[in-house]
């Protein structure tokens, strides 16, 4: 940025040193002070910059910079989130007044073994009373008033400023690994090994909805009006009545052998969006969009299927693609996955050893080095 260097200044209009614009004085042939093109270049990029380290610039779009000035108590106060001395984030979540709850280790072990909570929108963060013995979570989500967690063993642990251990149903006692809540169903979904699924309207009690397959684990879970969704490794299921039965969905192009089904969400612009990430040890992602929900067809990812995606977040509102790159910077796509566009929220390096993305109630964010980031990035929220 730069004040007006020009012959024809005011000088030191705002103050010592701080030029600024005359209209000039005809009566004593004062000339109007000459704008620049040097000066009105410096405002334009100010301006346009401001604007594109978080979207296109869109000529006929004149609401842009109002879009990123409205962004900017999040970006001070909520850039790098960091709960006390966590070693490891598993698993994060907010409910719609801002309170997070977080799944991080100890500052001795790098497993995900404390609930971390904030009741400042991420400013500030305590540790509530933990259930006992404690457990390693691996996923969280909020609905019906409270948070769940779930975890390795069968964990199920719900609550908000503090946290009861629940009893699954059938006495599993696997690992749950994903859980999301549907609030046209008014219930949580919960995806396990073994094609394990349950349900909860409160979180207190639950049914068990296991997949026709024992096989594979549930990587992901989700739902859309009266649809739930379950991805147990390469293949899916649909159900319309709570998962009393459930129809395998169908892909033309399947996920293949080492992917593992992610993130299963409806999108506006009509039908669902399905994501699946490659084993650790290769590269790309693959995503489906499917109008019925039960027949899928491949989309064209502008990423690439060679790119190294270490997580993919769709977002429901929206229907934006999110995605952390190999050297762990985050990219987004624009409805429609049409176009990537890197995101580097204030205070996210590039390199770290975080692998995760999150989106809940409006909120973006993620790990790298072990902390949790706010992306600044909230388009529709």
């Amino acid at each position: 940025m730069r004040r007006i260097q020009h012959e024809t200044a005011q000088v030191d209009k705002f103050g010592t040193g701080k030029p600024g614009f005359s209209g000039g004085d005809p009566e004593t042939m004062v000339p109007a002070t000459v704008v620049t093109p040097d000066w009105l270049d410096a405002v334009q990029e100010e301006l346009a910059n401001a604007v594109t380290r978080f979207d296109d610039l869109v000529p006929d779009q004149h609401d842009q910079l109002a879009r990123v000035l409205q962004l900017l108590p999040e970006l001070s106060a909520l850039g790098n989130l960091q709960p006390a001395a966590p070693i490891g984030i598993n698993a994060a979540a907010c409910d719609p007044n801002g309170i997070f709850i977080v799944a991080g280790g100890s500052s001795t072990d790098d497993n995900a073994i404390a609930l971390w909570s904030s009741l400042d929108g991420g400013r500030s963060f305590s540790t509530p009373p933990q259930v006992t013995p404690a457990v390693v979570i691996t996923d969280i989500a909020y609905g019906a008033g409270l948070f769940c967690a779930v975890g390795v063993g069968g964990a199920l642990v719900t609550g908000v400023s503090s946290f009861t251990r629940r009893t699954p149903a059938g006495g599993f006692a696997g690992d749950f690994g994903c859980v999301k809540y549907s609030s046209a169903l008014g219930l949580f979904l919960v995806g396990g090994e073994d094609g394990e699924v349950q349900t909860s309207p409160d979180g207190i009690t639950w049914t068990r909805r296991t997949l026709p397959i024992t096989t594979a684990d549930v990587t992901a879970v989700g739902a859309a009006g009266n649809r739930i969704f379950a991805g147990a490794g390469t293949r899916m299921w649909t159900s319309t009545n709570e998962g009393v039965t459930w129809t395998e969905c169908t892909f033309d192009t399947p996920p293949g052998a080492t992917r593992n089904l992610n993130a299963i969400e409806p999108v506006p612009y009509g039908g669902f969006l399905a994501t699946a990430l490659k084993d650790v040890t290769e590269d790309g992602v693959y995503a489906w969009r499917s109008a019925d929900g039960e027949s899928w067809t491949r989309l064209s990812l502008p990423i690439g299927a060679t790119l190294n995606t270490s997580a993919v977040l769709i977002d429901p509102r929206t229907g934006i693609l999110s995605t952390m790159r190999a050297d762990l910077q985050p990219c987004i796509s624009l409805p429609a996955g049409d176009k990537y566009k890197p995101l580097v929220p204030v205070g996210l390096p590039h390199a770290g050893s975080g692998n995760r993305v999150w989106r809940s109630h409006g909120r973006w964010f993620g790990t790298v080095g072990k902390k949790l980031h706010l992306s600044p990035f909230v388009l529709g929220a």
